[in-house]
């Protein structure tokens, strides 16, 4: 049996709200960590370093999440986790640093409207 990063592990439970919960729970994270790593090799590349250092933290706890629901198949506490540092994360860079571009807090603020309201 070969094991894919994409496709997260099966569940033994038959609620088929929560299975597609944890599905969604699962990718976002992946699809998140695949393209804020990416965004934050930019800002490490060519910006401030303050704003790739919280890129860095949300990068690592991306990885986190998405590690953490495949191993036990949960994703409330996790999400619910993600959506309160990915509002600190946005807040802080919004004003603690003024001159650079906010190309993180895009991806954060997709994190929180999408976990909020359709797993959470």
């Amino acid at each position: 049996m070969q094991v894919s990063i994409f496709t997260p592990p099966k569940l033994s439970n038959e609620d088929i709200v929560h299975e597609a919960k944890y599905i969604l729970a699962y990718r976002m994270s992946l699809f998140l960590a695949l393209t804020i790593g990416l965004l934050d090799a930019i800002l490490f590349a060519y910006f401030n370093v303050i704003t790739a250092t919280i890129g860095l933290i949300a990068f690592v706890l991306s990885l986190i999440v998405m590690y953490t629901i495949r191993r036990t198949g949960k994703y409330y506490v996790q999400t619910l986790l993600f959506n309160i540092f990915g509002a600190a994360a946005c807040l802080t860079t919004l004003f603690a640093v003024t001159d650079q571009p906010h190309l993180v807090d895009v991806f954060w603020m997709v994190i929180n409207i999408l976990f909020a309201f359709l797993i959470l």
